[in-house]
């Protein structure tokens, strides 16, 4: 009786823990409507399964095309009877993560049996991508500066991802990152632990593949967004290592993203101005000494008046003060107070890079109502910024080249004044000089 019992016990035990499995599995294809009725932008669309992409948080992705359009897309599906609702990341993504390395999101649908999040398709993560090419350091400043981006946009919405790491990367053309998954985030103000007591107790929390996660998160504490910055950099300084860059600039930046204490760690926006990334500025001059000019190429316009650049564009418009502009506007969402300055530590190589980076931070970007030092313009931004220096260079060597013909003309000008008034003195010189012999010759004869 007792061995009876004892079986049937542990027949059902199996079969729950067979349940829990089969939950936590990624959903298979079969079991999805074929084909996927999706409403989007106020239109009921149909779309096939292509193919299954990989499992994230509570839920499997998988490529989906458009069947009358063609066009692919990703596609998270989740079973209903989860404790996290795709409607929550839905409402987030509609309402906070609109930026431009966040993936775009289309929309949310439900059915009797899933929820669904419709986002665009990316096809290679960026720890692939880093697995598979060893990308130049300056393209990696350029990458890490895109993660910094989201990381600080995040900040001022007071978001923690908790979970910030490359395979959550996903990556466009031009080396453009995006971020995709944020079903660990959470709001500031209302946060929920990653790490039970139960783990805590148990050491799982400082288990090897969690030390990536900030160790307040570790531990249990109340984080900020500062909690991402210190995951950030710990992953980047992975693969920095493995491409073995030594640079006092590089070690600095590292050790003040990876401080243990939230409170003196680097939080994004100064991350964003640290030396480590002048080199993505190497294109920035002071323009002061070009002329006011105003020129048209296609769509964009870019006026220079007073040391003030207008960079007019369908998407991507902004003002640029130059560094010695008078009258400079206030940072709007930035000020390096006192402590921060501290942070930015001197060693023996590195005060003539922080030179620079503080010479950067002279000049004023303003998008909209927003003024922002040239470090923080994302993506899209930074890329028009270069195109507008490429122009503004092109411009200066056209005003050295009009200031050189002028000089030359000036030093001309001067020289056949010069050789003018030598001749004019050697006619009058010479007329003297007929003048006397003419009055010797007849004081002559008179005698």
């Amino acid at each position: 009786m007792y061995l009876r019992k004892y079986f049937l016990i542990t027949i059902v035990l199996v079969f729950i823990n067979y349940k829990l499995i089969l939950c936590d599995q990624d959903i298979s294809i079969s079991s999805l409507p074929n084909p996927i009725i999706f409403k989007r932008d106020g239109i009921f669309k149909k779309y096939k399964v292509i193919s299954y992409l990989g499992h994230g948080v509570q839920g499997s992705v998988f490529l989906i095309e458009d069947i009358q359009t063609k066009e692919k897309f990703a596609l998270k599906v989740q079973p209903k009877k989860t404790h996290l609702t795709c409607n929550y990341i839905a409402e987030l993504f509609k309402t906070y993560l609109r930026h431009e390395n966040i993936v775009e999101f289309y929309g949310y649908y439900n059915d009797s049996n899933y929820e669904y999040l419709l986002f665009e398709y990316l096809p290679i993560t960026l720890l692939d991508y880093l697995d598979n090419n060893i990308e130049t350091f300056i393209n990696f400043l350029f990458i890490m500066k895109q993660m910094l981006d989201v990381l600080n946009f995040l900040r001022v919405q007071k978001i923690v991802i908790g979970d910030f790491k490359f395979d959550n990367m996903m990556l466009a053309e031009n080396l453009k990152i995006k971020a995709i998954d944020f079903g660990h985030a959470v709001f500031e103000k209302k946060q929920k632990r990653l790490f039970s007591d139960k783990d805590i107790k148990n050491g799982k929390n400082n288990h090897k593949k969690y030390l990536y996660i900030a160790p307040e998160i570790r531990n249990g504490q109340r984080c900020s967004s500062i909690a991402d910055i210190y995951s950030f950099g710990y992953v980047s300084r992975e693969y920095i290592n493995d491409v073995t860059i030594k640079d006092g600039k590089v070690s600095d930046f590292f050790e003040q993203c990876l401080i243990p204490d939230p409170k003196i760690r680097i939080s994004a926006d100064v991350a964003l101005i640290h030396p480590i990334f002048n080199t993505l500025y190497d294109f920035v001059f002071c323009f002061a000494d070009i002329k006011n000019f105003e020129i048209s190429d296609n769509d964009t316009k870019i006026k220079l008046h007073d040391r003030i650049i207008y960079y007019r564009h369908p998407k991507y418009s902004f003002e640029l003060h130059c560094c010695c502009s008078k009258n400079k506007r206030e940072f709007s969402k930035f000020k390096l107070n006192q402590n921060q300055k501290l942070l930015q530590r001197k060693t023996t190589n590195q005060e003539e890079a922080e030179q620079r980076a503080y010479k950067l931070l002279k000049f004023r970007a303003v998008v909209g109502n927003h003024v922002l030092p040239i470090q923080h313009l994302t993506f899209s931004y930074h890329n028009e910024l270069k195109k507008l220096f490429l122009k503004l260079n092109i411009e200066q060597v056209k005003y050295k080249v009009v200031k050189n013909t002028l000089k030359e003309k000036t030093t001309r000008k001067k020289i056949m004044i010069k050789i003018l008034g030598i001749s004019v003195l050697i006619i009058v010189m010479a007329e003297c000089l007929l003048l006397s012999i003419i009055y010797r010759i007849n004081n002559i004869k008179n005698k």
